[in-house]
């Protein structure tokens, strides 16, 4: 997690219990929430900044409904995190600096990208809300319903309701050829492929962290030798 004594950032990548297991939920929770920018998350004051005793910190939270309950309250994504998968307002990188707009994807309208594995993973819930939950005497939360031309504006008031800096929540975002028009960061096919297959992550982990290791030792390392544990 982020701590504001060590970094000025606040929170965690994953909820509490997914922390605990290495698992794709990182990828998953890109997809699966609302993501809005909070300015000032370390409370650097206009004076101490200018006197360059800090620097005024910014970072992505939850914004959906239920961002308030303990296990969302301090969930967060940073830029290196978000700009990924999301491109800015305007088609360029994505700064929670200088945006005031809210990141989400639909279960509905992308392209080529299957989200029913996420809504496996996230016990079919999507931005905090039950697929299939009456939401009131008229309409239906209904997940995946393409045939549905409100349910798009539906997600979106579910993601994107709770504004952390009461302001207006536009989408983020800029058109990529046929693909939903809230997504267009650089590894944008990479965070979809994690999401969905949990093995294709580990697979290409496990290439990144042997590089990352093993770089600049050439032959000298060598396998472990088995042993017998002592009683």
């Amino acid at each position: 997690r982020a701590k504001i004594e060590n970094s000025g950032y606040d929170g965690w990548w994953s909820t509490p219990e997914h922390s605990r297991t290495f698992n794709n939920n990182y990828f998953i929770s890109l997809f699966s929430k609302g993501w809005c920018p909070k300015y000032n998350v370390n409370g650097c004051s206009d004076a101490d900044e200018q006197r360059g005793r800090c620097v005024k910190k910014t970072q992505w939270q939850i914004c959906h409904r239920g961002a308030d309950t303990p296990e969302r309250a301090h969930q967060m994504m940073l830029d290196t995190d978000m700009c990924l998968h999301f491109a800015g307002s305007r088609g360029d990188t994505l700064f929670s600096k200088s945006e005031d707009c809210c990141a989400w994807t639909a279960t509905i309208g992308v392209r080529r990208f299957d989200v029913r594995p996420l809504l496996e993973a996230e016990d079919n819930v999507w931005c905090d809300i039950e697929c299939g939950s009456r939401l009131t005497q008229f309409s239906t939360y209904q997940c995946l319903d393409a045939g549905n031309f409100r349910q798009g504006s539906r997600e979106f008031r579910a993601c994107c309701g709770k504004s952390v800096n009461n302001g207006n929540n536009l989408e983020c975002g800029t058109a990529v050829g046929n693909v939903d028009v809230r997504v267009g960061g650089p590894a944008w096919q990479e965070t979809m492929l994690f999401a969905q297959d949990e093995e294709e992550w580990q697979e290409s982990f496990g290439i990144a962290w042997g590089k990352a290791t093993e770089n600049g030792f050439g032959r000298t390392l060598t396998a472990l030798q088995e042993a017998e544990c002592p009683a």
